[in-house]
């Protein structure tokens, strides 16, 4: 699920499924505008696993993408942990 405000609509939420996912990014299906930028990216356990940050500019492409929250926790985040390998900022098993 995409959360945002699409065309300006609050608490708008978009449906879709993810296509691929890079180092960096979550390729998604979900029908995003604008408004969804900045926007979680919701799994369908609730957590939030990335935020919706660019839509395809390509007339006939149908997808869109996101950040994953580890490109975040570098920047943004004080992380308690180094990165190694394919250890990630949100843990699914807790």
């Amino acid at each position: 699920m995409a959360l945002g405000s699409a065309a300006s609509y609050e608490g708008s939420v978009a449906f879709g499924n993810v296509l691929n996912i890079t180092v960096e990014n979550i390729l998604i299906t979900n029908n995003v505008s604008q408004g969804n930028s900045g926007g979680p990216l919701v799994d369908n356990e609730g957590k939030v696993v990335g935020m919706v940050t660019w839509q395809s500019d390509v007339e006939g492409d149908q997808f869109n993408g996101a950040r994953i929250l580890d490109v975040f926790c570098e920047n943004i985040l004080l992380c308690e942990y180094e990165f190694k390998g394919d250890k990630t900022w949100f843990n699914y098993e807790e």
